[in-house]
């Protein structure tokens, strides 16, 4: 019993630290975003007027790009969340709603969320029978490629002026090199790279 405790405690206490250190980075983003503006013009001040003339528009057309393609990635995530959502209702699973909101959080992670995503509700649904769990598969793996090669190509093409090509190298190769972290900044980091390299 108190080893069952403490494992119990131990897993508490990290759900608790990780939701805390969400809000605390949700409202530190927040804080940052109020006060852009205000270090913006406390970094260009040490900087000549020339510099400041041509470089600040490059600056405002990164943050632009950042932002789109945050709003993007999670645009995509309400959809793969939705359709992960119905789906499981459909079939029967328990908790459609919870299992809608795991599979839009995992789906913030571009190409390898959707996969753990499907994994989990495919074991989820093998609890309730076979047929909804192979029905279930079928339908996340036709929903990841429209996903991957349709949407997501598409949404970034809109939100930051990147072709199908760029998007998806630069997510499988920031991939391949950082692992999640740089699948999900590959997009931001290319936006802000096209956009420099035209200011060049």
């Amino acid at each position: 019993l108190p080893e069952a405790a403490n494992a119990l405690l131990g897993v508490a206490g990290g759900i608790f630290g990780s939701v805390l250190s969400l809000v605390t980075l949700s409202f530190l983003a927040l804080f940052l975003l109020m006060e852009r503006p205000t270090i913006t013009d406390w970094i260009f001040g040490f900087t000549p007027p020339q510099a400041e003339a041509r470089w600040r528009p490059v600056l405002e057309a990164s943050i632009r790009a950042i932002s789109s393609s945050l709003l993007g990635n999670v645009a995509i995530s309400l959809v793969a969340g939705t359709v992960a959502g119905l789906s499981a209702w459909i079939f029967g699973l328990p908790f459609p709603i919870v299992l809608g909101v795991i599979t839009g959080l995992l789906d913030l992670i571009p190409q390898v969320g959707a996969t753990i995503a499907a994994i989990v509700l495919v074991i989820v649904a093998l609890t309730v029978g076979t047929g909804p769990a192979i029905a279930m598969l079928v339908i996340q793996l036709i929903y990841q490629q429209v996903e991957n090669y349709v949407v997501y190509p598409i949404v970034y093409r809109r939100a930051v002026e990147l072709s199908a090509f760029t998007t998806i190298v630069a997510v499988l190769v920031a991939g391949s090199l950082l692992g999640v972290v740089g699948a999900i900044l590959a997009v931001p980091f290319a936006a802000i790279i096209k956009i420099v390299l035209r200011e060049a």
